[in-house]
């Protein structure tokens, strides 16, 4: 992962958006746990130092707890950590110290960008 993402370090890449479903539970934990604001300014962020404490306390727990978590789905419970893990590298090696969280996933993206080609032909 380094060796791809090292390059782009030498970028202005502007803001980092993370649009995937992980990106999203780690969020909501961190509102939950009052890491991030629950609303306003910085609630859609997750800084790395964010992330490294959400991995810290999370691998802590065994995994029954892990489920029961403020902010937590049950169901992501299981790969929450390995995400956080990956999040948090891809900060580290672009040496970004933060990243906005979208609303939405790549397949909400999907299927607005799908909606807007098919309104563009009929027009």
């Amino acid at each position: 992962m380094a060796a791809l993402l090292r390059p782009f370090r030498r970028h202005d890449l502007g803001e980092i958006v993370l649009c995937a479903g992980t990106a999203r539970a780690l969020r909501s934990v961190a509102r939950a746990l009052h890491l991030v604001p629950a609303s306003g300014e910085g609630s859609n962020y997750l800084s790395g130092d964010t992330l490294r404490l959400l991995i810290e306390q999370l691998t802590a727990l065994p995994l029954a707890a892990r489920r029961d978590v403020p902010g937590m789905n049950p169901n992501r419970a299981d790969q929450i950590i390995h995400g956080a893990i990956i999040l948090a590298s891809v900060l580290d090696i672009l040496d970004v110290s933060r990243a906005r969280v979208c609303r939405a996933a790549l397949r909400e993206g999907l299927l607005l960008e799908h909606a807007r080609r098919q309104w563009s032909a009929a027009a």
